[in-house]
């Protein structure tokens, strides 16, 4: 990332990551104090759904289309993901945000 780049964590990834036990989630609590946090709001929120149903993609969908509708409102979103496949899918639809896998 180069600089004056910022992390951008939408709050349904959280619900995604963590259990509720703050032992199994203290790597994540530790990751998150140092991004920003994103609430959908109903734009965002409507442009993930979309997003879902072009592509045909179930409920489970619904996690990754927030995350690609929250990085497709910031200009050259770059999305670090463990697991590309939905987000890579879901990120071309629109080619507003680029897909990069961490493993």
């Amino acid at each position: 990332m180069g600089a004056g780049a910022s992390l951008i964590v939408p709050t349904t990834v959280i619900a995604e990551t963590t259990t509720g036990d703050p032992a199994r989630d203290a790597r994540v609590n530790r990751l998150l104090k140092t991004v920003s946090i994103e609430s959908l709001d109903e734009a965002t929120a409507r442009s993930a759904g979309a997003l879902r149903h072009r592509l045909g993609l179930r409920r489970a969908g619904t996690i990754d289309a927030s995350v690609v509708a929250c990085a497709d409102a910031q200009n050259g979103s770059i999305i670090l993901t463990s697991d590309a496949s939905d987000l890579t899918r879901l990120a071309q639809e629109r080619g507003r945000s680029v897909v990069v896998s961490l493993v």
